[in-house]
């Protein structure tokens, strides 16, 4: 299950192409959420109010399902989702 955790945790996850939304939410000057299915993530779902999304880090199984489960429960929302990852790109 993905829970909401500090977004400083994120930040050695950001990079260059790291959406500008998904830096302001990490850094504080964006309201928005982070979650993780861990304390010590590989990998995160940055959140906007709006209903865009970022996934950051290293493509994991136990991730990946947990991120599964949380997708299905916002299935009738507006859900953008960005990645700069090959992995997450390819997995989806």
């Amino acid at each position: 299950m993905l829970e909401q955790i500090n977004p400083k945790l994120a930040m050695n996850m950001l990079d260059d192409l790291s959406p500008t939304q998904t830096v302001g939410i990490v850094e504080g000057f964006i309201e928005g959420a982070v979650y993780s299915d861990r304390l010590q993530p590989k990998a995160v779902l940055i959140a906007t109010k709006g209903g865009t999304y970022s996934l950051q880090g290293e493509l994991d199984d136990r991730f990946a399902r947990a991120f599964m489960s949380f997708y299905a429960k916002k299935r009738h929302e507006r859900f953008t989702l960005f990645s700069t990852s090959t992995g997450w790109g390819e997995f989806f």
